[in-house]
């Protein structure tokens, strides 16, 4: 039963894309099929349109298959998809070089059977000619996240919520002024949020401490200010924060801060205050003449798309009655669930009872309709000390090394190395041709990401490295208006 409602609701589910860009396309192909669908073959020939009046000299073309099926076939079918890709490839640009690998189940997405069509892909890395003149110098770090603010009263419990669900909880005689001085009355909380992996690196932060590489599950930047004042970040009290969970995988997170103006953006210490993790969950309701209206199926429903809908009618229903006995108390069950916001069901639930619940309910059917609300799984810890917080862990791996990017054409660009499965970000040190990142765990699959600005032209780069002992890279850049290259760095997620 489960499994015939888990595959009608994967029909009603829509799974995030990968977003497209100029130095990266993704297509995706229905089971055992070599050709890719017809969406993803109609946005590819319009991207190998563009491609064509732009200066690539090499596209790399990585087939891939979902988890499903024999090893040796999926090898041999992702191998087609590539081959077969390339082939279309090297028809529109006979000049770039076209090299077509293929991994199988290898380097699987997701492992959730329910998105398996994200995993059957190819995914295509396109390199461009470095620029023929003179290195182009750029500017530095331009982040882009909004700065929230909140007028507060501190003579109160002050509860301030981010736009993106970071919780500060504030008690009386808490906040402190630079000379130590407990305070209260009107201030302002200014409040930058950072859990989106391109918001963390067009920022140029880290998540790396002395003793080594962090894994983050987001950070953020808090200020408090009365008159104009910036007040401590040392509190009187410990002050409640949470914090959303992005990525389930991450337990055992610690609290990390870092003073305000910090220069080194990497230096991150450990406060050796845990988070405890709260898992998210629906908010069934009791409903006095049904045991619990809660479906009995295992989908994700957070993962629907809003203005999803789905009916089902079963005969002895799935829900047993209160003090009922063992017999189930009704003849059918009408269940429909419609998807109305990101975090929120609006159920209706139809019953016609057996003569046995109808004596002791009183009614022959029951007809009613509620809301249900998803409670998001969350990190709750608490600080005394409130300026930059970062969720994180330590990663510990055995081997480090050191490796260089070069970005030709270009000087002064802003290298981060983005540990997409760790999620883990380093910044390369300050360099003009070859950018030294420190202390990297061996052979770990990175994303190197090369950003800069000149007037207002936008120039962006990315490239997957297997981490070598000292080895070097190049990564190629991309020429793009601000819109594009907005893009392309939220398209870079965990």
């Amino acid at each position: 039963m489960r499994i015939i409602f888990a595959l009608l609701l994967c029909n009603l589910c829509s799974f995030s894309v990968i977003a497209q860009s100029k130095n990266s396309f993704v297509l995706y192909f229905d089971v055992d099929q070599t050709s890719p669908t017809a969406v993803s073959q109609t946005d590819f020939s319009s991207f190998l349109r563009e491609l064509s009046t732009l200066q690539v000299s090499k596209i790399l073309v990585k087939g891939h298959t979902d988890k499903n099926g024999d090893e040796k076939y999926n090898i041999r079918l992702s191998q087609a998809r590539a081959e077969g890709i390339a082939q279309q490839i090297k028809k529109t640009l006979p000049k770039a070089i076209v090299t077509a690998e293929f991994y199988g189940e290898q380097d699987l997405i997701t492992s959730i059977e329910e998105k398996q069509e994200r995993n059957r892909r190819v995914q295509l890395y396109i390199t461009y000619d470095a620029p023929k003149s003179d290195p182009i110098s750029v500017q530095g770090f331009f982040e882009d996240v909004e700065e929230q603010r909140f007028s507060i009263d501190l003579s109160d419990t002050v509860t301030v919520i981010g736009k993106d669900g970071t919780l500060i909880k504030i008690l009386p005689k808490s906040i402190q002024n630079k000379k130590g001085q407990l305070i209260s009355g009107t201030a302002e909380v200014r409040l930058r949020e950072y859990y989106d992996a391109g918001d963390i690196l067009l920022a140029g932060m880290h998540s790396s401490a002395k003793e080594g590489l962090l894994q983050t599950g987001g950070m953020f930047k808090l200020y408090l200010l009365q008159n104009g004042d910036t007040l401590s970040a040392k509190t009187g009290k410990p002050v409640e924060i949470r914090m959303p969970v992005r990525n389930n995988q991450l337990k055992n997170m610690n609290i990390f801060s870092m003073p305000h103006n910090s220069v080194d953006t990497a230096r991150w210490q450990n406060t050796n205050v845990r988070f405890n993790m709260f898992k998210g969950y629906w908010e069934w309701p009791q409903i006095e003449k049904l045991k619990a209206a809660v479906p009995e199926w295992d989908v994700r429903l957070e993962n629907w798309r809003v203005g999803s809908t789905y009916s089902y009618e079963l005969y002895k229903g799935p829900w047993i009655c209160i003090n009922c006995g063992d017999e189930y108390p009704v003849k059918s069950i009408m269940f429909t669930a419609k998807k109305i916001s990101s975090d929120s069901l609006r159920v209706q639930v139809k019953a016609r009872y057996r003569r046995r619940a109808q004596k002791r309910f009183g009614q022959s059917k029951l007809d009613t309709t509620y809301i249900v609300r998803y409670q998001r799984a969350e990190y709750q810890g608490f600080t005394d000390n409130l300026n930059w917080i970062n969720c994180d862990r330590f990663y510990n791996y055995p081997n480090v090394t050191d490796f260089y990017v070069s970005t030709p054409g270009f000087k002064g660009m802003n290298v981060l190395a983005y540990f997409k499965r760790l999620n883990a970000f380093m910044l390369a040190d300050v360099g003009t041709d070859n950018f030294r990142i420190a202390r990297v765990p061996e052979n770990e699959e990175v994303y190197i990401v090369a950003f800069g600005k000149k007037g207002n032209a936008y120039f962006f780069g990315t490239h997957p490295y297997n981490i070598l002992k000292n080895g070097i890279v190049s990564v190629p850049i991309a020429k793009m208006d601000e819109e594009n290259f907005k893009k392309e760095m939220k398209a870079i997620q965990y």
